[in-house]
């Protein structure tokens, strides 16, 4: 794929925005620590393609030893949420201003619609609510849809075909280990008629 002219703009804009904030340690804030300013090195605009593809990587590693907030880009006062990836080792913590939660429902909600869904779908969410962003970006998707969403979180199958075959969920977000999990249990007790999901 190759960048356009608006991609290349909003890119050097975002590089722009993360070297100042991680050079500028607002109200001796611990969370401005250099993390981008470090990772990006003499880099302050890209022209073209190549230099692009030129961007150093940041992998999993790089994100944990800038825990806790080493990543945050805003001061404090800007952060309306955090969220938390990781089940092992240290956590990486990923702070979220009012614009971070409206884009990630945003996005959510595009995946919805280019997978055809409306505000006509029931949409059942089975991933857990807490530090994880899954199930939360799924419900807020869903409402930005104007879908029905069903949050019902992990765990307690029973209750999740009873809700699944009664409010007629159309759509179903789920870890592939849990689907297995209920499809089994669909198979297994004779149910798979009153089960209405599309996808």
């Amino acid at each position: 794929m190759k960048l356009n002219k608006n991609q290349l703009e909003l890119i050097n804009k975002q590089l722009i925005r993360l070297k100042e904030n991680s050079d500028n340690d607002k109200n001796n804030k611990k969370s401005f620590n250099g993390f981008y300013k470090n990772k990006l090195g003499d880099i302050k605009t890209i022209k073209n393609q190549e230099e692009f593809e030129e961007l150093p990587f940041t992998d999993k590693n790089g994100l944990r030893e800038v825990y806790p907030l080493g990543l945050q880009a805003v001061s404090d006062e800007e952060i309306v949420r955090i969220h938390s990836s990781g089940t092992t080792g240290t956590p990486v913590i990923i702070s979220y201003n009012v614009k971070d939660i409206e884009n990630w429902a945003m996005m959510f909600e595009r995946c919805y619609k280019m997978d055809g869904f409306t505000n006509k779908d029931i949409i059942h969410i089975t991933p857990g609510y807490g530090l994880w962003t899954a199930a939360i970006g799924f419900q807020s998707g869903a409402e930005r849809l104007g879908a029905m969403s069903i949050p019902m979180g992990p765990g307690n199958t029973d209750k999740q075909l009873t809700m699944m075959m009664d409010l007629k969920s159309s759509v179903l977000c789920v870890t592939s280990f849990y689907v297995l999990l209920l499809a089994e249990e669909i198979s297994k007790r004779g149910i798979n008629d009153q089960i209405h999901l599309k996808k």
